[in-house]
């Protein structure tokens, strides 16, 4: 991380959290008075899923039922499915979008945006970041590597105020992103962040106070009893050792992993492997080349999530109950970046991705070494990830 920014960043932050007094009341109650939204608010995680009909708040926004260019998918999608991809794929809080692009461009107070408008919705202005389906994957992926970043690489002694959640610093780090400003500019700082929390405030549910709850970490629970993610008597390679779930970074949390199918190079060819579920659990996304699954019977378990991603043929809807057989999809080259046809898993917990690091399948353990290297053994058998497929990187379920 760049130092001289991060050292400036921490000062505007301690000079808003010194200066805000109109939300200094709103923290007297919480011994954190450096939160500016709190964790399990910044992620997309089960509380704010099960409180929120999304699929219907999106589409009761008016400037957001039109098309527009989704380059990713090289197509056109309606703004409100694109938004609501990028929110599922960063697993980023789709109220925490929706407020910033209030704050940019009244996106939902207006019936209609400008053209201009929609070109630099979440605020980011640069001719890199055009269109809509560019700003929100800018904003999304923004806030996510923010996020982890603060919380797996900053070490304590130089995060300066140990108060400070990485919720926190990924709103701040987005304030600061969209203006150009210098150290003197600390009340238009306070100002802006006045303004999104006012406008977050507005979306959460009035009878339980959890934006200003005090934050906890998340702290996963064991790892409950997991499958290798494809059918029984068939193999897949381990060419992805653990990774950044987005692939463009090597910042942690590394929670992914890569698995290619026997067979063909490339992507030029069909795979007819079945992805399955490690454990029986809950769709609760099944589009766009990705399925992601909650392992949790009810409120009471620990959410424990799994993500399958570069599926072709998805068969499972939302809502439907899966168990280690059910078919998900098949791999592919769809979506995403992919250079052959694999499978991209990811562990997630409460909607935070976690390390792939110690975790197992079919009690084979995983273990990281570098960015997108390591290896998974089972009793005095290691396979080594290589990109390449052979024997030796072969597991078979």
């Amino acid at each position: 991380m760049n130092t001289k920014f991060f050292n400036t960043f921490i000062g505007l932050l301690l000079v808003f959290v010194i200066s805000s007094t109109s939300l200094a009341e709103e923290f007297k109650n919480d011994t954190n008075s450096a939160i500016v939204i709190h964790d399990s608010q910044l992620v997309f995680s089960r509380t704010i899923r099960q409180e929120h009909d999304f699929e219907k708040i999106l589409k009761e926004i008016d400037s957001l039922n039109i098309l527009v260019e989704f380059p990713e998918h090289e197509t056109k999608s309606y703004a409100y499915e694109v938004l609501m991809y990028y929110s599922e794929y960063y697993s980023i809080n789709p109220l925490v979008i929706l407020s910033f692009l209030e704050k940019e461009n009244g996106i939902f107070s207006k019936s209609s945006l400008s053209d201009v408008e929609l070109e630099h919705v979440a605020g980011m202005r640069d001719s890199k970041h055009q269109g809509f389906a560019n700003q929100i994957k800018w904003l999304t992926s923004t806030l996510a590597e923010s996020y982890y970043s603060y919380k797996y690489d900053v070490p304590t002694h130089e995060k300066m105020d140990t108060q400070l959640n990485p919720g926190s610093f990924a709103i701040q780090n987005i304030l600061f992103s969209t203006n150009s400003r210098t150290q003197d500019d600390n009340d238009k700082l306070t100002l802006e962040t006045n303004s999104f929390v006012k406008i977050y405030q507005q979306f959460r549910n009035p009878q339980e106070d959890v934006f200003w709850q005090s934050s906890q970490d998340t702290k996963a629970s064991s790892q409950p009893y997991m499958v290798l993610p494809w059918a029984s008597g068939k193999s897949m390679h381990f060419t992805g050792g653990p990774h950044n779930y987005w692939g463009t970074s090597t910042a942690q949390p590394w929670s992914s992993l890569d698995f290619a199918p026997e067979g063909g190079s490339g992507c030029n060819w069909t795979s007819y492997t079945r992805v399955t579920p490690t454990r029986s659990g809950d769709v609760f996304y099944a589009t766009n080349a990705l399925v992601k699954i909650n392992h949790a019977q009810d409120i009471t378990e620990a959410p424990w999530e799994t993500r399958y991603f570069h599926l072709r043929s998805i068969r499972v809807s939302n809502g439907n109950y899966v168990s280690t057989n059910t078919t998900l999809g098949y791999p592919s080259c769809e979506r995403g970046k992919a250079s052959g046809i694999h499978l991209h898993f990811a562990f997630a917990y409460d909607g935070e991705f976690v390390k792939a690091h110690g975790k197992y399948f079919s009690g084979w353990r995983i273990e990281e070494t570098t960015h997108y290297n390591g290896t998974m053994s089972k009793g005095r058998h290691t396979v080594t990830a290589d990109k390449v497929k052979s024997d030796d990187n072969k597991i078979t379920n």
